[in-house]
Order: structure tokens, then C-alpha cells, then sequence
């Protein structure tokens, strides 16, 4: 346990462990496009959504392949020179109302998913600055699949009333090419746009929190080094995809913060001596190393247990199975349930992770000779039950009478008995690592979990 005294109130530049107190506001970042994920795809010839518009120079030449939820495939086809190329524009021919000064951020998710991409051929986002009539200034960046970014500022030509975002695809080769691109959930962002109101659970007066520890969300912390009491300073930060105590709806989200600096307290830590142990409930000084000594060996132990399960049941989860389309198609449902706005091809393939690694753990489990008693069960039942405090008898009645909700706790059940079985066969060798290595892996694996230790 580690105790903080503070000194008297600073005026001055505020800096990592500093305890500030502030007024903050966010905003979900509001996409100004006018139909960003796609929706309404076949709205007019081509399949392409309303306000899209795909042309093509030279002679390459490009057309819609298929389209679904959030998506439209875009083949290329024919030969590509030095000047050409596909533009895919997703606000023609207007663009999006815009002012000199203004700072933009354009993401797009981009996937091949037919034919062979060449190397030399060139994807670029593209923000063209127009005013009434004609291009001012573009501003161009080339990017690679997979979710693809390109911030831009605008100039201060006072004539730009728009800008106009796009996707390019060209390049320098001349052979002949053949290869089908996924576009996805275009998004323009721009911190100068924002709702009437911010969002509700993002509001507070008065907060106080130490400065460094991310206390309010991930990055904003960095945004606010070198604020003083009285001022007032607007930061872009990304919510996590899970955790920070957010409401669901934020996940993943592009944020704008408001905060006002209310008052900045420079914090310092005591004395770390006996006096200080005591304070701390220990005999003395060598007492409380002793005891920090072991709390951090013991949770330096747990980690090391949960990077070796989760090191297996991802192996187990990448062997071969046949999965029946029925399996996948429900424990993908179920998924989307949990996850609203999770990609559908990223929840399917974390369904049938989950579901070859249940059938490898059963076979597993049969030839271990394992088996789940009828008291196992019900105890395992009985403190899935008491995850709800005050309504332990109804969520109980609940799981003894619902089929799924009771198949999903024997599950897992069924899972700690194999996978602890399995590591009690294994041959641990201890390597010894820094605090700081084992940490950074435990956080990798938070960031790819796709939920097989459920």
C-alpha cells in the first residue's frame, strides 16, 4: 500500500502526478458522411450506395462485384500505366461542408478478398479541398489494407466551402491485373463538427483523478500535460474496445473531449520509512517490503498460469475440426448479441474458434477419462448464481430451468477440468523475465482474447 500527502495547490504547468481536478464533456465524434456503412447498397445501377461514386481513367477499369452489411466489393480489371487509375469518391460531387483551418480524419476498411494484388499497385485516401465549381487543394495518402487512415488539414483559402473524401487505387505497373477489394464502413471525422450535447456518461464537474494514470480514458492524460487552472482544452482520444467502465456504445469510438482545468495539486510520496510501514499496517519497514515483496510475486505467478492456459487453448483452438454451418450460424448470433457492433467476419471466426475448441476439449476430456458429477454442476450453478447479489434464488431457478444458460456454466466447468488436467501433464521450466515483459504479454493477449477462457 503505497499513501499519498499532498502540498498546497500549483499554478503551475501541470505534469504525469499531478492530481488535477477538471470539468469534462465528450462527444461521440460524428461521421459526416452521409452514408457510411453502405447501407442501402443497390440503390441505383451498379450497386453502389446512394451518394457513392465509382469512375475509372485509363484502362482500368472497375466494377461492383457483390455487396453486404457494411460492405461493397470493388473489382479492378485490365492494365494499369503511370496515369491510371479507380477513384471510389463516397461524396460526390458536393462533398462535405467544410471551413479553412479545419482538421479531418478519413478511415476506411479496406480488404482483398479475390484475384492477385500486384505489388506495385498503389491504395491512397484522398480529401480534396473544393470550392463552388472546382478542386482547390487535394491532399493525398497512401495506405495499405486493412483499416486504413489519413488526417489532413485544410488550408486557409477563404474560398473552400467543401471537402470531398475518396479512395484510389493506380499505380506505376502495366501488366494486366485482376483483383477484387473490399471497402467498408467509411468514416470522415473532424473535432470542429460536433453534436448539440455531449454524451451522457461523459459529463462530469469537478472530477479529480491523477494525472498519468489514464483515470478517465486511455490517452487523454497525454492530451492535458501542460494545462494550468483556468484553462479550457479540446483532445480527439479512441475509446477501448472494452473495460474503462464505458457504456458499450462508446467501444471502439472516436471521442472529443472538452475539459476545464479546475485546480492542479502537486502530489508527493511520504517518507518510506518505518512510520510510513506502520501507517501501512505492517511492523515495520523490512515487514511491508516483505509483504509487497510476496503480492507481487503471487500476482507475477498468476499472470505466468493465465499466459500458459490461454497459450493452450488458443493452440487447441487452431487444430482441424469439422464445424456444421448450423453451430457457426448460432454461436455467430449469439455473439452478435453480445457484441453490436462487432464485424460480422471477425465474430464468425471467433465462433468457430470457440466451437472447434469445445469439440477438441470433449474428445480431450473422453480420453482423460473426465466427467462432471451432478454436485460439480450444481455447485458450479450455484456460483454462477451468486454473480448477482440479493437475486442469487432467482438467477438459480433461472439456470436450473433454462437449457442454454445452464449447457454454457457446465461448459465451462468442463473446460477448467480439461485444461487443468492437461497443464498438471506438462513440464513447466521457470524463465525468469521483467516485471515489464510479463505485463506487455498479459496486454497482448487481453488485446486478441477472443473469448475461449469463458
Amino acid at each position: 500500500m503505497v499513501c499519498f500527502t499532498s502540498n498546497a495547490l500549483t499554478e503551475g504547468a501541470a505534469e504525469a502526478g499531478d492530481e488535477i481536478t477538471a470539468d469534462i464533456s465528450a462527444w461521440i465524434a460524428a461521421n459526416l458522411l452521409r452514408n457510411p456503412g453502405a447501407q442501402a447498397v443497390g440503390e441505383h445501377a451498379g450497386g453502389l450506395p446512394r451518394h457513392w461514386d465509382l469512375r475509372t481513367d485509363g484502362a482500368l477499369t472497375a466494377s461492383v462485384a457483390g455487396h453486404g452489411a457494411g460492405f461493397v466489393d470493388i473489382r479492378c480489371k485490365g492494365s494499369v500505366g503511370a496515369d491510371t487509375r479507380v477513384v471510389l469518391a463516397f461524396e460526390s460531387p458536393e462533398g462535405v461542408p467544410a471551413a479553412p483551418g479545419q482538421r479531418f480524419a478519413f478511415m476506411v476498411e479496406l480488404r482483398q478478398v479475390a484475384g492477385t494484388l500486384p505489388g506495385d499497385v498503389v491504395f491512397a485516401l484522398a480529401l480534396e479541398e473544393c470550392a463552388p465549381g472546382r478542386v482547390l487543394h487535394a491532399h493525398t495518402g497512401q495506405v495499405s489494407p486493412g483499416l486504413a487512415c489519413f488526417a489532413a488539414q485544410t488550408g486557409a483559402d477563404a474560398a473552400l466551402t467543401h471537402v470531398r473524401p475518396a479512395f484510389h487505387v493506380g499505380g506505376a505497373v502495366r501488366e494486366g491485373v485482376d483483383f477484387t477489394i473490399r471497402v467498408a464502413s467509411p468514416c470522415l471525422l473532424s473535432p470542429a463538427v460536433l453534436p448539440a450535447t455531449p454524451h451522457p456518461a461523459m459529463r462530469a464537474e469537478g472530477f479529480a483523478w491523477r494525472l498519468g494514470e489514464d483515470g478517465v480514458m486511455p490517452g487523454l492524460d497525454a492530451g492535458l500535460v501542460g494545462m494550468r487552472p483556468g484553462a479550457t482544452r479540446r483532445v480527439s482520444v479512441t475509446a477501448p474496445l472494452r473495460g474503462a467502465g464505458l457504456p458499450a456504445e462508446l467501444a471502439g469510438r472516436e471521442l472529443v473531449v472538452d475539459c476545464r482545468v479546475q485546480a492542479l495539486r502537486r502530489l508527493a510520496l511520504p517518507a518510506l520509512d518505518d512510520e510510513f510501514a506502520t501507517r501501512a499496517g505492517q511492523r515495520d519497514l523490512a515487514a511491508l517490503r516483505a509483504a509487497v515483496g510476496e503480492e507481487l510475486r503471487a500476482h507475477c505467478e498468476a499472470s505466468s498460469a493465465r499466459l500458459l492456459r490461454l497459450a493452450l487453448l488458443e493452440h487447441l483452438a487452431a487444430m482441424p475440426a469439422m464445424l456444421p454451418r448450423g453451430l457457426v450460424d448460432n454461436e455467430s448470433r449469439l455473439l452478435a448479441q453480445r457484441t453490436p457492433s462487432g464485424d460480422a467476419a471477425a465474430l464468425r471466426s471467433i465462433a468457430e474458434q470457440r466451437l472447434r475448441l469445445r469439440m477438441v476439449l470433449r474428445k480431450l476430456g473422453e480420453g482423460f477419462g473426465l466427467a462432471i458429477a451432478a454436485t460439480d454442476l450444481e455447485a458450479a450453478l450455484a456460483q454462477e448464481a451468486a454473480r448477482f447479489p440479493g437475486q442469487e434464488a432467482e438467477a438459480l431457478a433461472f439456470l436450473r430451468r433454462n437449457a442454454a444458460a445452464a449447457q454454457r456454466v457446465a461448459d465451462q466447468l468442463w473446460t477448467q477440468r480439461v485444461i487443468d488436467h492437461a497443464l498438471s501433464l506438462v513440464e513447466v521450466r521457470d524463465r525468469a523475465v521483467a516485471p515489464a515483459v510479463l505485463r506487455e504479454a498479459a496486454a497482448a493477449l487481453d488485446a486478441r482474447d477472443a473469448g475461449l477462457d469463458d
